[in-house]
């Protein structure tokens, strides 16, 4: 069969390519994948791509949703110089650019996953609004709404040129933080706390009215610090402290 200067659409594992407006552009149902995309190792295209254009569509981009114990998305980069985002989604609607829903509640994946092994994000979100957010997280029902983890390096970085780095509204709790208790006639008290060097910064302050008695300096060492006060206490005070570094 020649097929020189032809379009060739073949199906096979996918099908309804080409529906109307109200219908699937792309339906897919397999083994392994339902629709995949792939540069098969060649190129520098997009494997898949998602884009809405009408200014008046409330849906979003790319919308996932299962019901098994997987993840609705799932996104990899396996090229370490690869420094483009693992999913990218845009809109110009009024929707989601991506929208991940998993309806089994014993499902532990994430509804929306994205992981590289090269320079950029495995997750992006970015937004040229004043009032709009980049990224949000939101948890209900006692959930975490946005969670950073790392094994060695930072599990959150917040920046900003101008603007707060970080804005908190609501209480803050630190782990390396808490209290102390300096008892009756003695002057210190050392706290054992995993991460203490020589050179963390240990802020400490009274917590329990002493007279002149106060907090005389707080020394750091390896995995603890100690607490000095200025005189021993009649009876027990409390001291509040905080750990940086």
């Amino acid at each position: 069969m020649q097929l020189k200067d032809k379009v060739a659409i073949v199906t096979g594992g996918v099908s309804g390519i080409g529906g109307d407006a109200s219908s699937t552009g792309v339906w897919g149902a397999g083994g392994a994948y339902g629709v995949k995309g792939t540069d098969d190792g060649f190129g520098s295209s997009i494997a898949v791509a998602a884009s809405l254009t009408n200014a008046s569509n409330p849906s979003p981009a790319l919308q996932a949703e299962t019901a098994g114990t997987g993840r609705a998305v799932e996104a990899i980069i396996d090229n370490p110089a690869n420094s483009s985002a693992a999913a990218s989604a845009s809109t110009n609607g009024t929707g989601n650019a991506v929208s991940g829903s998993i309806t089994n509640t014993a499902n532990t994946y994430a509804a929306v996953v994205g992981s590289t092994k090269g320079t950029g994000s495995g997750v992006y979100g970015e937004t040229t609004n004043a009032a709009g957010r980049g990224t949000t997280g939101q948890g209900t029902n006692g959930a975490t709404g946005l969670y950073g983890l790392s094994d060695s390096g930072t599990g959150v970085y917040a920046k900003s040129t101008s603007g707060d780095a970080l804005q908190v509204v609501g209480t803050v709790s630190f782990s390396r933080s808490g209290l102390a208790t300096v008892a009756a006639n003695k002057t210190s008290v050392t706290v054992t706390l995993a991460g203490v060097t020589t050179s963390s910064m240990i802020l400490a302050t009274l917590q329990t009215a002493a007279g002149s008695i106060a907090v005389a300096n707080a020394v750091p060492a390896s995995g603890s610090f100690t607490i000095n006060l200025t005189a021993a206490p009649l009876s027990s005070v409390k001291v509040a402290w905080f750990v940086l570094g």
